[in-house]
């Protein structure tokens, strides 16, 4: 196996390094507009890692520290980033050399392969400074052990279990990425032709593995008291609960999908989806009835399957964030991966390549067009955070920093303008008007107020109480019973 590796990087060198590129460009000018996404703000601030605590991620914890160079992290500019690109590419050629069976692989498929990790949901594990590396590591661990699945039961299934164990001490998010690689490899083996008791024992094998790992990690769970504190986020519905959670969580999941998405993405979606189905049937060694059946029940189960242990949830997250639903968009990777498999016929091969092409391009485009709409919403909560500043700052003193605000700053016109035809940047770019606690320390660290914002109805108060401050275009701020006021324009 190591002579078969080494001489699959070998003769795929050139289309390795431009996958690389494909994916550093992107992460590159998301990395430079330097903006403290989300938990990236506590963790600028503080310092703490707080993955293992937090969320019992042990494997995020220790690499942070082998990464920042001790337990105290510091924000370290792009190397983050280029770390990502660095295990996405490893993730993109662990899939190909699986698929290719360590064979030299096509440059459509070489491609291809880039929307496993460059697609519009994983952009946001992508943005954050501090968490990214593991969350792109939890799909590489859940890929590797297929490297052995072709090896010895015992070899994959060791290697199975210790995959899953470490994908839930990084990102529990990448639960569903194990379970799509195997369907992927078992429909392309039953199309090929095997037999079907040798591919009914690799899943034996991998359901076990895959178990114990889940099990061993639920355990681990149990010893951290603080995972309790963070609600139904991180609790499994109760058995007599589990089949109205699963259905409620696959239908929010699906409707989210589609909700995030715009016509041309679901055209390609389609597209994918289809030219797989052609390149099943066509290339199968089986009847073209089998083979279509088989296809459409290796397409239906990988749906459902792609959202991971997330479909056992109390609760929904799917619509919550973008980061909880790309186990989807890795699914429609291995198809599009899939897809550019060589038939007999130059043209619908030259349609398919074509397509895989197309597909990178959009996503390439939409990842830079994300950085510069990123670019921008910082910009206007920076400046707007300024003024806002300059006008409490002649209001509040020591004695009084609670501030009431109706919402926070505005978002910027070109992000306004982007997500009337990109509906999932309104996903992926956080508001500056929300009210909650990345952007208010965010805005303390600005302007060293220190001020506690507090979200607040106007209509649930009389405004006739209110004795006004100053009005401006921006807000009005007024004061009562020495407490400051703000309404947002």
């Amino acid at each position: 196996m190591k002579h078969k590796i080494e001489s699959f990087i070998s003769i795929n060198k050139t289309k390795i390094l431009v996958v690389f590129f494909l994916y550093l460009f992107p992460l590159i000018a998301i990395g430079n507009v330097n903006y403290p996404y989300i938990d990236d703000i506590g963790r600028r601030i503080e310092g703490v890692a707080n993955f293992a605590e937090h969320y019992s991620r042990f494997l995020s914890e220790f690499a942070s520290y082998l990464v920042h160079g001790g337990t105290h992290l510091a924000d370290a500019g792009l190397t983050t980033f280029i770390l990502c690109a660095v295990i996405l590419t490893l993730t993109s050629f662990t899939v190909l050399y699986l698929f290719k069976d360590g064979e030299e692989i096509s440059w459509s498929a070489a491609i291809a392969s880039v929307f496993l990790g460059l697609n519009p949901w994983f952009l946001e594990p992508l943005s954050f400074r501090f968490d990214a590396p593991y969350i792109s590591l939890s799909v590489l661990v859940s890929v590797l052990p297929f490297v052995f699945y072709r090896q010895k039961p015992k070899y994959f299934a060791l290697a199975s279990f210790v995959g899953i164990f470490l994908m839930c001490n990084s990102y529990q998010g990448s639960s569903g990425i194990y379970i799509l690689t195997l369907l992927a490899l078992v429909t392309a083996d039953i199309l090929e032709g095997k037999p079907i008791v040798d591919v009914l024992k690799k899943i034996a094998v991998s359901f076990i593995a895959y178990s114990a790992g889940i099990v061993t990690f639920f355990f681990q769970t149990k010893l951290n008291p603080h995972l309790e504190s963070r609600g139904e986020t991180t609790q499994i519905a109760s058995l007599r609960n589990m089949p109205h959670a699963v259905v409620e969580n696959l239908r929010v999941y699906f409707e989210t999908l589609k909700l995030q998405s715009n016509r041309l993405w679901l055209l390609l979606a389609l597209l994918i989806i289809l030219g797989a189905i052609v390149t099943w049937v066509w290339t199968s060694k089986r009847s073209k009835i089998c083979s279509l059946f088989i296809s459409l029940l290796s397409l239906g189960i990988s749906s459902i399957m792609s959202y991971g242990l997330y479909m056992f949830f109390a609760t929904p997250l799917a619509d919550d964030r973008p980061r909880y639903a790309y186990g989807f968009a890795f699914f429609i990777g291995l198809l599009l991966i899939q897809l550019t498999k060589r038939t007999s016929l130059p043209k619908l091969n030259a349609v398919k390549s074509s397509l895989a092409v197309l597909v990178i391009y959009y996503t390439v485009s939409f990842s830079f067009m994300y950085a510069s709409v990123l670019d921008n919403q910082k910009q206007t909560f920076e400046n707007s955070s300024f003024l806002l500043a300059d006008d409490l700052n002649n209001f509040i003193s020591e004695d009084n920093q609670t501030v009431y605000i109706s919402s926070f700053l505005k978002d910027s016109q070109v992000f306004e303008n982007s997500a009337q035809a990109f509906p999932m940047l309104r996903h992926l770019v956080p508001s500056n008007a929300s009210l909650y606690w990345p952007n208010f320390m965010w805005f303390n660290s600005l302007t060293d107020l220190n001020v506690n914002f507090v979200g607040l109805d106007f209509n649930t108060i009389n405004m006739d109480d209110l004795e006004p401050l100053l009005s401006n275009k921006n807000w009005d701020i007024y004061q009562f019973n020495n407490e400051i006021y703000v309404y947002t324009k």
